[in-house]
């Protein structure tokens, strides 16, 4: 049990950091803010994803909630470092609304996770 508690301290510092500085490239100026916004995005992202595994090993009988938001956190992070990446090495790179297709995972996880969880279930007898 003290491994958990100290695995998930260290992650709950990383989760942390992640956030730190996912607000500090979200606000500090660049010649490249769109590259900054989507690092900060990115960022998020994984922060979401620790965040969900320090809920899951600090609490065991959480809410299925928490697997899900981790799972719609994996599902962001592909496009986001691919858009991020593409930022980088493009001079002039915008995004386009066919860019916005890669997170449509995500949305749907969202949307199912968040119809599934807040809901009311009929119990069929």
């Amino acid at each position: 049990m003290k491994f958990a508690l100290i695995l998930s301290a260290l992650s709950a510092l990383v989760m942390g950091h992640s956030l730190f500085l996912a607000v500090f490239f979200w606000t500090s100026p660049s010649k490249r803010p769109l590259s900054n916004r989507l690092l900060a995005l990115l960022l998020l992202a994984l922060a979401i994803r620790i965040c969900k595994s320090i809920i899951i090993v600090a609490f065991p009988e959480a809410s299925d909630f928490w697997p899900a938001l981790g799972l719609i956190g994996m599902a962001a992070i592909g496009p986001l470092l691919w858009l991020y990446l593409q930022s980088l090495l493009q001079a002039n790179f915008r995004l386009k609304v066919h860019q916005l297709l890669h997170f449509s995972l995500s949305a749907a996880l969202l949307a199912v996770s968040y119809t599934h969880l807040t809901l009311p279930t009929k119990r069929i007898v």
